[in-house]
């Protein structure tokens, strides 16, 4: 095992603040880290601020802030834990012993309840290896609800009747029926009961409410993006077309010169921020400027941006000279999809991962004795001599390294909403570097 190391803490001032904890849930280091419970959150308290300090061992593991809220971090884990933990005080999962690999999330969500309470959303198969009694935050022989929870509650109602949308959250009245659920489904009178179950019913619709206003509030924020981003794109055409494009290079630094001066007059600490932002930006910029540069450029986007995948026959079984057809394997575990290509009269088969076409370029190279790169329809390869086709080809694998690392560079400053679509990209550039691969073992048989 790697030395451990001490990830940068999270601080946490009210349920709103959601930190994920992220890692590989293919990387045998991580799982094994992960079984062998050493990942450790512990609670520090400072400046009257709860801080979460992550000890872990020193492989890629990281702790971010996430942008969605308690029902998004509870879809993607289907399970979490309610716990109490004061000052000095850590939190410790593991892997069950017995788990075989069906993570479906590669994040483990935690958040700050109040009262030393925490929530930790994790799967199913995470279990506490430290687990301490959580007393009740209510009383069980009451009538009445607790003070603090009626008092949230009558704030929650104020604020929407007075329509106070920006002083509202969704995880507000989340967190709230998570405490009156711990009464419903715990040892309580029958009035107390009644209440908590009425009450939740209230909160619910609150949540219906509040979530209608903020999308429609994030659908004028994003038109004003959208008009924003198309207005700068046009502008930015319009000049490299008429002036040059060393002309728009100096209104670009021009505008970051001026956005500097004023984040450094008006903020405390600003120069930290400005150089990461100016840092990540100009290396996209350069990427894009790099990948804009390589011939194959267009034809490379046009297949990132199809949502059909490579078009790649399936040779005949080596063995028996059957017809073999690609299919999903029996689910192993939940919601995964795994491929596999097999011969329809033998028992000749080649698996794959969650990528069909993983699967069949697997079987090709095992069965295909005249397998050529003229049989690929994708870049117009079967138009070109060997040596151009493997000129081609290099040429797409630096494309395709150059357009991962701006994609992870755009995912750092990205929003929620940038961030699907990056991850579609993702994937269909992951689908590019197999398809490259099987390319490179195909013109080394040629």
């Amino acid at each position: 095992m790697k030395s451990n190391i001490t990830l940068t803490p999270a601080e946490m001032n009210s349920r709103n603040d959601i930190f994920a904890f992220k890692f590989n849930r293919k990387n045998s280091t991580h799982l094994s880290a992960l079984t062998d419970g050493v990942i450790k959150f512990t609670r520090q308290d400072k400046d009257r601020k709860v801080q979460v300090i992550t000890q872990c061992p020193a492989d890629s593991f990281s702790l971010e802030k996430f942008d969605g809220d308690y029902d998004d971090a509870s879809s993607r884990t289907k399970n979490y834990f309610i716990t109490n933990r004061k000052d000095g005080e850590s939190i410790i999962l593991s892997l069950e012993d017995d788990f075989e690999q069906i993570l479906e999330s590669d994040s483990i969500f935690i958040s700050y309840l109040g009262d030393d309470r925490f929530i930790v959303f994790a799967e199913q198969p995470f279990e506490f290896v430290n687990k301490t009694y959580t007393p009740p935050s209510y009383d069980a022989t009451s009538l009445d609800l607790p003070e603090k929870i009626i008092t949230q509650a009558d704030r929650i109602a104020h604020q929407l009747n007075n329509q106070q949308y920006g002083a509202l959250s969704v995880n507000d009245c989340r967190g709230i029926t998570y405490e009156l659920d711990s009464i419903i489904n715990g040892t309580a009178t029958n009035q107390l009961r009644e209440k908590a179950i009425k009450l939740k019913r209230k909160l619910e619709l609150s949540i219906l409410e509040i979530g209608k206003k903020q999308g429609k509030n994030k659908l004028s924020l994003r038109f004003k993006e959208i008009r924003t981003n198309t207005l700068i794109d046009q502008l930015k055409e319009f000049v490299i077309t008429n002036h040059g494009k060393a002309a728009y290079d100096d209104i670009e630094r021009n505008s970051l010169r001026v956005a500097n001066d004023i984040i450094k007059s008006d903020y405390q600490d600003a120069e930290d921020v400005f150089s990461y932002e100016k840092g990540t930006e100009h290396q996209i910029l350069s990427l894009q400027n790099k990948l804009q540069e390589l011939s194959i450029s267009s034809m490379a986007n046009d297949f990132l941006g199809n949502v059909m995948p490579p078009k790649v026959s399936i040779s005949k079984c080596s063995k028996c000279g059957g017809r073999a057809r690609l299919a999903v394997m029996p689910q192993i575990s939940r919601g995964k999809k795994k491929h596999e290509v097999k011969c329809q009269h033998c028992d000749n088969r080649a698996e794959g991962g969650r990528i069909g076409a993983e699967a069949v370029y697997a079987w090709n190279l095992a069965n295909g004795k005249n397998l050529t790169y003229l049989d690929v329809k994708e870049f117009g390869l079967s138009l070109l001599s060997p040596n151009d086709a493997q000129e081609r080809v290099n040429e797409l694998r630096r494309f395709q390294s150059l357009k991962q690392q701006e994609i992870a560079l755009r995912m750092k400053v990205a929003g929620q909403r940038e961030m699907q679509e990056l991850k579609k990209v993702k994937g269909k550039n992951t689908v590019l570097l197999l398809l490259i691969n099987y390319l490179t073992e195909i013109l080394k048989v040629g």
